[in-house]
């Protein structure tokens, strides 16, 4: 059975764990990448460094005067670690590791036990050995979702809820009207995991700001603090008959960068009977779907469940975005733009595929 390294960090004064899945940036400000004329150290990375760092996790030491804006970088993939011309320095095991001007300084491999020292702050290595199996199985067990379709979609809410259930590995929750969806929002708020994901996908019908759910309306700007308030990230599904512009505009104003909203004009692909043939072969599968090499999805995603089927990887819970920018399907896919503004929170941006560890 084939295996996967995964690599976390244990902060020794607090005792909390951070799972390092994808490259991963130690530093006071998690606005390492903005420096300016008026910095002491303007020359600190070029703008290619700049550019890549923007989309990778972030372990910010917020409370850590001794910290520099921006220490090193770790890479699960090795695991390994490297500076990133710090003021201040970053040490492995008690050894400052070398740096590079402009740059970030020569890779040095880490393992169990292995200790880094950012300001004063101690992280314990710790790397593992886990089946594929096993990280799926991790992955499903932090993920929820609401599918909430009025008594004339039925069958649609179903077909969505079969496919989160079966493709996804999510628990899934229904609901028939807005009443029975608000109190199970409450219930994902108290159920979601901060490292996990939630999925919200509501099938009825748009009118203005209005989202209609068997007949009965809630305004749309009512149901985005319900969302905003279930942990981790999250995506919003409106597999909904009408024009969802406004909606859409809203979101982008108001919802939080940790969440994302999935939108089909009217007349786009329903999922009906080939749909429900899909579920051992993901609709993706179907069409053939591939990345190019720029990185965008090739082929045509019609629905709100071809989004969902693209964005949710199968054994992680970052959600996969490369394939948006560029994307000119009938899916509409709009990022929240707010910023979480609690210092000390766990915060994920989705357009950027990262995620912000404070301390």
């Amino acid at each position: 059975m084939s295996a996967r390294t995964l690599v976390w960090l244990r902060h020794e004064q607090s005792g909390r764990r951070v799972p390092v899945e994808v490259p991963t940036v130690f530093g006071r400000s998690d606005a390492y990448y903005r420096y300016g004329p008026d910095d002491l150290r303007p020359e600190r990375f070029s703008d290619e460094v700049a550019a890549d760092l923007e989309v990778l996790n972030y372990v910010k030491l917020c409370s850590d005067a001794e910290a520099s804006r921006v220490h090193g970088l770790l890479d699960p993939a090795l695991p390994g670690l490297r500076d990133l011309n710090s003021t201040n320095g970053t040490f492995l095991n008690g050894e400052r590791l070398p740096a590079d001007p402009g740059g970030a300084g020569p890779i040095v491999g880490l393992r169990s036990r292995d200790r880094i020292r950012i300001g004063d702050q101690v992280f314990e290595v710790v790397v593992a050995d886990v089946s594929e199996h096993e990280v799926r199985c991790r992955a499903e067990a932090r993920r929820v979702a609401l599918v909430a379709a009025g008594p004339e979609q039925v069958a649609r809410g179903q077909a969505l809820a079969t496919f989160l259930r079966e493709r996804k590995g999510i628990t899934v929750l229904t609901a028939l009207d807005w009443k029975q969806s608000i109190a199970a929002l409450f219930h994902l708020q108290e159920r979601a995991d901060p490292l996990g994901l939630a999925a919200v996908v509501v099938v009825g019908e748009v009118r203005g700001l209005d989202v209609l759910l068997g007949g009965e309306p809630l305004s749309f700007g009512k149901l985005l603090p319900l969302i905003a308030g279930v942990p981790g990230r999250k995506l919003v599904g409106l597999e909904a008959d009408g024009d969802p512009g406004l909606l859409e505009r809203r979101f982008a104003e108001q919802a939080r960068e940790d969440a994302a909203l999935l939108t089909a004009p009217a007349g786009a692909a329903r999922l009906d009977e080939p749909f429900m043939g899909s579920l051992q072969t993901s609709m993706l599968d179907q069409m053939r779907a591939s990345v190019s090499g720029e990185g965008h999805l090739a082929g045509k995603l019609d629905t709100v469940a071809d989004g969902l089927d693209a964005m949710i990887p199968p054994a992680s819970n970052i959600l996969r975005v490369d394939w948006v920018d560029g994307y000119d399907g009938a899916l509409r896919v709009v990022f929240g733009g707010v910023r979480h503004a609690d210092d000390h929170a766990l915060s994920h941006s989705l357009r950027g595929g990262s995620s912000v560890f404070r301390f």
